[in-house]
């Protein structure tokens, strides 16, 4: 300081001390905030301000250095203050246009395609350039270096998404095409399903953005694959939705007229129409509508039933009050007989209803008030009988002498007067005595005799009411009688059972003359056996016609040359003479259940002949035997029988239409055409049909709702080639493909090299109990499964549970078990991700306290396990590389079962296992059981044997 001041002679004479002290200290600030802005420049980079705050500087300290005189040091620290301000702004202001920049690149490069895993790095340096900003001095060299690689890389992200644009477009098609369907899965019946798509679409659509483009299509596969199904669940639906309304307008019909006509049946049918809304619970809507397509037919005739149970009862009011009536009718005694018989009668229609004949009850019923009527009129003639008895005790004795000989002479003028001349003759007696009484004077005799006289002509009168009341119902049976030995055309068939008839008849004459009560109940049990016999007949002739035309069916083809015609014809002649046994013993049901057998064999005898001679057979010729009882029975009988040389044109027929499924036949793989156009027809069809017959055979083990009743077995296609057999859902086609490997011996079951440990109850059958089916065989039922889980939906719904092996069907969407895999190696996910899905992802940098070689051994570690679980590999079929590859963190199991499609399931579940295929995929399980079930393989102690049995 002192050297500054002498330097330059500054102080003036005379200056003060306190002078000099202000000078110096205005010098002193002045170079202590020179130093301070000099730091301040030093920091900034010449990037920054290119030299300019370094001649700022330089200009104000020449100010004070060249001028001392003058000693500028208070202006210039002003200067420096403004300078300092200034560096301030301008460090501002470039870091504002570094981070302006870098944030212009940056927006542009969000909207770049197939970047999205490289722009978090981008974006987290554009997140330090705010960061350096902070620090005092501000990093000006980290915040251009950020700035730098946002903007510079912005250029390659660009030719990475232009080299992605073509890739990217096609999947985004594929993705809107996707969004494009998702109305036609609206229906919230499906909309667990439409939650799942939604998930995958906007998973496909990130993936698609992270530069995965085979990861989103592939994904994008299988959400076009589950949007079908979804779609096939809503068709389904509606489907069963006509069908249940048709089902349940009958059934609300029923409940409403619910009444005794339809008690028996209506809990039946309602446990079916629960049975219904469960199964659409499950949305299994093929058997609901199974279920609720019978139940119209089965409703209408108990709706008729039901109205003709109402008019019963309409019907029975008015015929119970006039018996009723008739009952108190002050001259009923009269007519006794006539009371008893009517009630008879209405019991008789009673016991008719209870038979659910209302209607013939109903109209039996509505006679009985006009015979009531009938009863009261034919009581009336009994009055002067009546009075008869009133006036006898104390009426004029003249008087009562002259109704006396009056009821005489009206009882011999009665119809049965002869079944009553006893009585008549006692009646003439009372007269006589009392004539001759009167002529004595004796009054008092008098009087007894006409009492006794009248008790007799009362007596007389009801016996003779009651006589002719049984004797003309017996004419009448009798009458019936003779009406049908005259004009039946098998009468003499009923003669015997005519002849019961008459006896009852004369017996009931009896009982009534004797005054025995059980007239009216031989009569009432002839006119039953009348009814009887007269259907026996009409049932005979019937019979009769249609045995002339069986027999001459079986002479016709006793004419011709047909397979097995010794046997065959000796069982026609043998069912033959046992429908007229039946007939002869009065058993029209077993007659003409005889007679069809008969026919059922001489349909069998046709087809038979026509698969001997390779002819064309008429599918309603097939239909027609199975619509014959037993028939069906007698089908697979004849199919049994044919030789190994049977034609395929014949088979395939055979098999066609018992099944109720399209056969179709094929060379080899590569003529198998989904619309079946490469199948073999014409003249190669001629050729032998081997396996088709043990096909047929096969078919027929399972229940027909796994076959013939199932729309998801509505193809079955045979190929001449080991190419391997297979199912497919989207036409419902069992593709077999054993063609010369059928009949050799099946894979053991159990194998430990498969399956190491197994449980005791779980184990299969050994060999020596049941023999080790066919590869043949155990591949048919295989299939046949898979087409009973596609229409049951069976492990859709079943398989994530413990029970059934806790499996999870992941498709292509390796995501799902990314996380799962990467957590068992402690490794990188998105990694793991990528390279499952076929991509070849970068080595991401390791972690944070992770060296670069142990990372590098998690990523070999992880490689290798992907290597081993690949479809290729068939770990399924291995023990020791299941447990060795399993997750031991989570206990399952996760493999490629398929090209690209990855499940995953509980390791623990191989302890009951029947194969090591059956734990391939979720499919396979349910079909290898399937397979062993039927082939009687499976332990009765399996715990899959409760529920197959109730498929």
């Amino acid at each position: 300081m002192k050297k500054h001041f002498k330097s330059g002679g500054l102080f003036r004479s005379g200056t003060s001390q306190a002078d000099k002290d202000d000078m110096a200290d205005t010098l002193i600030a002045f170079q202590n905030e020179r130093s301070r802005l000099a730091l301040r420049i030093q920091a900034i980079p010449s990037f920054v301000d290119g030299g300019i705050l370094i001649s700022d500087i330089q200009r104000i300290t020449e100010l004070v250095e060249k001028d001392k005189k003058n000693f500028n040091a208070a202006q210039a620290t002003q200067l420096l203050g403004a300078l300092d301000l200034k560096i301030t702004n301008l460090s501002d202001t470039w870091i504002a246009t570094q981070k302006a920049e870098a944030k212009t690149a940056l927006d542009t490069s969000k909207t770049y395609h197939g970047v999205a895993l490289k722009l978090p790095t981008f974006e987290t340096r554009f997140a330090t350039i705010d960061t350096d900003a902070g620090k005092a001095p501000p990093d000006y060299a980290a915040i251009k270096a950020s700035r730098d690689f946002v903007v510079n890389g912005r250029a390659d992200l660009k030719l990475i998404s232009d080299q992605y644009r073509t890739d990217y477009n096609t999947v985004l098609q594929m993705i809107t095409d996707c969004n494009n369907k998702l109305p036609t899965i609206a229906d919230p019946v499906v909309a667990p399903e439409r939650a799942t798509i939604l998930t995958k679409i906007a998973l496909a659509q990130q993936k698609l953005e992270e530069h995965s483009a085979w990861l989103a299509a592939r994904l994008t596969g299988t959400i076009t694959h589950e949007i079908n199904a979804a779609v096939k669940i809503i068709q389904q639906k509606n489907d069963y939705a006509a069908v249940k309304q048709t089902a349940m307008t009958e059934f609300n019909k029923l409940t409403t007229a619910l009444n005794p006509g339809a008690d028996a049946e209506y809990p039946l049918i309602k446990a079916d129409v629960d049975q219904a809304a469960t199964e659409e619970t499950r949305r299994d809507y093929y058997n609901a509508s199974l279920i609720m397509k019978t139940i119209p037919a089965r409703i209408a005739p108990l709706l008729a039933l039901c109205t003709a149970y109402e008019e019963f009862e309409a019907a029975l009011i008015p015929a119970n009050t006039a018996i009723e009536q008739l009952k108190k009718h002050h001259l009923a005694e009269y007519v006794q007989a006539d009371i008893k018989a009517i009630e008879a009668y209405r019991d008789a229609c009673i016991n008719q209803a209870s038979e659910l004949k209302y209607a013939a009850a109903t109209s039996r019923l509505e006679l009985v008030p006009q015979r009531c009527t009938d009863a009261v009129t034919e009581a009336e003639k009994a009055a002067p009988f009546a009075d008869l008895l009133k006036d006898a005790p104390t009426g004029d004795l003249n008087k009562l002498l002259a109704d006396v000989k009056t009821s005489h002479k009206t009882l011999e003028g009665h119809a049965r007067a002869a079944q009553i001349d006893e009585q008549i003759k006692t009646l003439a007696k009372s007269i006589e005595t009392a004539e001759t009484a009167i002529k004595d004077g004796d009054q008092s005799n008098v009087r007894a005799a006409l009492s006794r006289g009248a008790d007799t002509a009362a007596l007389a009168y009801r016996l003779a009411q009651t006589i002719d009341q049984i004797y003309t119902r017996a004419d009448d049976l009798g009458q019936r009688v003779e009406g049908l030995e005259a004009t039946h055309q098998q009468a003499n068939y009923i003669k015997d059972k005519l002849a019961v008839v008459t006896k009852l008849a004369e017996e009931a004459r009896k009982a009534a003359l004797a005054g025995d009560d059980k007239a009216l109940g031989l009569l009432v049990e002839g006119e039953a056996k009348v009814d009887a016999a007269r259907k026996l007949a009409d049932a005979e002739d019937a019979f009769r016609i249609r045995l002339a035309d069986t027999r001459k069916a079986a002479t016709d083809l006793d004419k011709t040359t047909y397979p097995d015609k010794a046997k065959t014809g000796a069982k026609i002649t043998e069912h033959l003479v046992k429908a007229q046994e039946h007939s002869a013993n009065f058993d029209p049901v077993k007659a003409n259940g005889s007679l069809s057998a008969a026919e059922a064999l001489l349909a069998v005898a046709k087809l038979a002949t026509l698969a001997s001679t390779s002819g064309d057979m008429d599918e309603a010729d097939i239909r027609a035997l199975i619509a014959l009882p037993d028939g069906q029975k007698q089908l697979d009988a004849m199919v049994a029988s044919l030789p190994g040389n049977t034609s395929q044109k014949v088979m395939s027929k055979l098999l066609s239409v018992r099944f109720n499924m399209d056969v179709k036949l094929f060379t080899d793989e590569t003529t198998r055409t989904d619309d079946g156009s490469g199948a073999k027809t014409g003249v190669a069809l001629n050729a032998p049909a081997p396996n088709l017959k043990a096909y047929y055979e096969l078919l027929t083990l399972v229940p027909e709702t796994d076959t013939k009743l199932n729309p998801s077995l509505a193809r079955f296609d045979r190929i001449e080639d080991e190419t391997g057999s297979y199912y497919e859902s989207t036409n419902g086609a069992v593709v077999m493909a054993c063609f010369n490997d059928f009949n050799v011996q099946g894979n053991s079951l159990g194998n430990p090299v498969q399956l190491d440990v197994i449980d005791d109850e779980c184990k299969p059958v050994p060999d020596t109990e049941v023999p080790r089916p066919t590869y043949g065989k155990w591949t048919t039922l295989h299939e046949i499964g898979h087409a009973v889980d596609d229409r049951k939906g069976f492990m859709r719904s079943n398989g994530s549970g413990a029970e059934f092996g806790g499996w999870r069907e992941h498709g292509s969407d390796t995501s799902q078990i990314s996380a799962e895999i990467a957590d068992e190696f402690d490794f990188d996910t998105h990694y793991v991700e990528r390279k499952m899905s076929g991509g070849s992802p970068d080595l991401p940098p390791p972690p944070d306290g992770v060296s670069q070689g142990d990372w590098e051994t998690r990523r070999d570690n992880f490689i290798n396990w992907l290597a081993a679980v690949r479809t290729t590999t068939d770990i399924w079929d291995s023990a020791t590389n299941s447990n060795a590859r399993h997750m031991s963190k989570t206990g399952r199991m996760i493999h490629e079962a398929y090209p690209d499609h990855w499940v995953s399931y509980n390791l623990s579940a191989r302890r009951k296992g029947i194969t090591g295929y059956q734990f391939r995929a979720p499919g396979e399980w349910f079909s290898e059981l399937y397979a062993a079930y039927h082939t009687k393989k499976l332990k009765p102690t399996h715990p899959a044997q409760k529920w197959l049995s109730k498929l």
